[in-house]
Parts: C-alpha cells; sequence; structure tokens
C-alpha cells in the first residue's frame, strides 16, 4: 500500500504537523541544522533543545528510495539521575533529564 502526502520535502511535513497541533508551544526543526534539506526534522512538544528530553514526532527523508519518508515517534533515554553527579558540566547534564512530553 502506498500512501502519498502533498508536501515536497520532510520540513514541510513536520511544519505542516506542527501547524496541525494545537499547543503553540510545539517547535519543528532539523536534526542536522548544517544540512537542513537533508536532514531528519524533528517535532517537539517544547521550543528547547529536546534532545534526551522530550519525546518527539521524526520524519526521515533518507530511510528508503528518493520518494520515501519514514514517519514515527523518536524517543531516547538519557543517563539516569546517578550519573547527575559525575556530569562536569551543565552542557552533559541536558543527557540526564527525561520524560515523555506532548
Amino acid at each position: 500500500m502506498t500512501i502519498s502526502v502533498a508536501y515536497e520535502t520532510a520540513a514541510d511535513v513536520a511544519h505542516a504537523v506542527k501547524d496541525e497541533i494545537s499547543d503553540s508551544e510545539h517547535m519543528a526543526f532539523p536534526y542536522n541544522r548544517f544540512n537542513p534539506e537533508e536532514s531528519d526534522w524533528w517535532v517537539s512538544p517544547e521550543k528547547e533543545n529536546p534532545a534526551y528530553k522530550y519525546a518527539k514526532y521524526a520524519f526521515d527523508p533518507n530511510f528508503g528510495g528518493d520518494e520515501d519518508l519514514l514517519v514515527g515517534v523518536h524517543i531516547e533515554k538519557g543517563f539516569g539521575q546517578l550519573v547527575a553527579q559525575l556530569a562536569p558540566s551543565a552542557k552533559h547534564r541536558r543527557h540526564i533529564d527525561f520524560h515523555i512530553g506532548g
């Protein structure tokens, strides 16, 4: 079964999904900000960097062939609170917190 979408890029799909979500706090952004045209795109429940902290919608344009788009939910679990005591900086501590948002 083939499903078609009326969008050209993963960015277009991510922005359309973000616009359909009633909560204005959601943010669409590329995983690779240096190559957004080819990057996966995420829709996060918050405007801050969602890495490790929030579950997010994911749109991967590089999954299959040229016309394929993988759509799913991306969830990563960072390190536990015990490890936070060993984190040398705030940059490292951002990997600690985790909850499913949105």
